[in-house]
């Protein structure tokens, strides 16, 4: 024996070598992770996060980033450079007893005494951002105009913007209450975005400063926002509102309300493509085309006799997409207000819809949580994606990536590619 390294204050579990040979990474019952310079014998780095003891440790074939799996049922991604945790997978249920990363870099490889053997990627695939306070529901996501940056709300009162490319949190926006932020949007110049919280508030936030200004006429959780494809104004709406607010983005006055005559709950709102009509889905199992002129309601689709929980409108503004508590999704040709097709698969509650950039594609999320990629042409299932957890929100970033939002975090997909 050349060197004793000495550090843990209680039992290691587990050693690494980095690819040069030149330092190594140790686990151990005490929850942390050392690195250590192999040359000086010193620890150069504490790794702390976990809050068990941890199980296993790999290194990246390039040596910037380790993987560890923990007691806690957490898989970890740690930066070395900066000694942070980059990223936290969390689908185990128990114990991850084992982590190996695949040669090129790409994937890991991790099991737990759950009884599963899970394949991750790591490049396509931010899990739970590390960011937010837990216990922690992210609630909303929105993948910004040029796809390289997104942004989600959560339960701790916090936007955090995410670089795609590192899966690394930006910017923490803080809202000053504190309070449960269900839906977010960007700006189609990507310079601001707008958040709905559980306070009743909608929050306009300046990228670049941080800053943000606040609208307030909700009497109520605001539910769903949406920004006009000219950045010019906005639609929210409520949970104990029956109305849809119109917004001035300049000078952050409600212009217009529109009200919802049946009385009931709206809990999602989409905007056209050319900003000229809006349609809502409310709790009563129907969609209403609005008028953003006249603030008149012109159109009624009766779609379902239980709630609807989320809208989307294609790219040409001909036909719309809505799905809700049912269980299925319907597609509706908005000049006759008819449904032209009902598409079915899901077992559970159809949460959202997206519709891509091209309009060739839909994605639509259940309770259950799976997520279906549909070919709107020939209205066929062309891919599906399980996970644990409901699906709760889905957003395009371009014709071949979706954002798909779960109780446990975020999930970016290169689809098709």
């Amino acid at each position: 024996c050349t060197t004793t390294l000495t550090g843990h204050n209680r039992p290691l579990k587990s050693v690494a070598i980095s690819p040069d040979g030149t330092w190594l990474a140790t686990t151990g019952d005490d929850g942390t992770v050392r690195l250590w310079d192999r040359a000086s014998a010193t620890c150069t780095t504490t790794l702390t996060g976990h809050n068990r003891p941890v199980k296993s440790v790999a290194i990246s074939p390039d040596g910037t980033w380790l993987a560890t799996g923990g007691s806690d049922g957490t898989v970890r991604l740690w930066d070395r450079a900066s000694a942070t945790c980059t990223t936290t997978l969390t689908d185990h249920t128990a114990s991850v007893t084992s982590v190996a990363i695949s040669s090129d870099g790409t994937w890991l490889a991790t099991t737990s005494i759950d009884g599963t053997v899970r394949l991750w990627d790591r490049l396509s695939l931010v899990h739970n951002p590390p960011g937010h306070a837990r216990p922690l529901k992210v609630s909303s996501v929105a993948i910004a105009p040029d796809g390289t940056w997104l942004a989600t709300g959560g339960s701790d009162g916090t936007v955090r913007l995410w670089d795609r490319a590192s899966a690394t949190c930006t910017t923490t926006l803080t809202s000053r209450n504190g309070r449960h932020m269900n839906s977010v949007a960007i700006a189609p110049d990507g310079t601001w975005l707008a958040t709905g919280g559980s306070d009743g508030t909608v929050q306009l936030w300046d990228r670049a400063s941080g800053t943000h200004t606040t609208l307030t006429n909700h009497n109520g959780c605001v539910w769903s926002v949406a920004i006009s494809p000219d950045g010019t104004w906005l639609a929210t709406t409520g949970g104990f509102e029956w109305a849809v607010w119109l917004w001035d983005r300049a000078s952050g006055v409600c212009t217009t309300t529109l009200t919802n005559r049946n009385g009931r709950h709206v809990e999602s709102v989409a905007i056209s493509p050319d900003g000229t009509w809006l349609a809502t889905g409310d709790n009563s199992g129907t969609v209403q085309i609005w008028d953003r002129a006249s603030g008149t309601c012109t159109t009624t689709l009766v779609t379902y006799n239980s709630p609807v929980k989320s809208v989307a409108i294609s790219p040409d503004g001909t036909w719309l997409a809505t799905t809700g508590d049912a269980g299925t999704v319907q597609l509706w040709d908005r000049a006759s207000g008819t449904c032209t097709t009902t598409l079915t698969g899901h077992n559970g509650w159809v949460w959202s819809v997206a519709i891509s950039p091209n309009g060739t594609w839909l994605a639509t999320g259940d309770n259950s949580g799976t997520v279906r990629i549909w070919e709107v042409a020939s209205r066929r299932v062309v891919a599906v994606e399980r996970s644990n957890g409901p699906v709760y929100a889905c957003a395009w970033g371009s014709s071949r990536e979706l954002a798909v939002r779960r109780e446990q975090g975020v999930y970016l997909f290169a689809f098709g590619v």
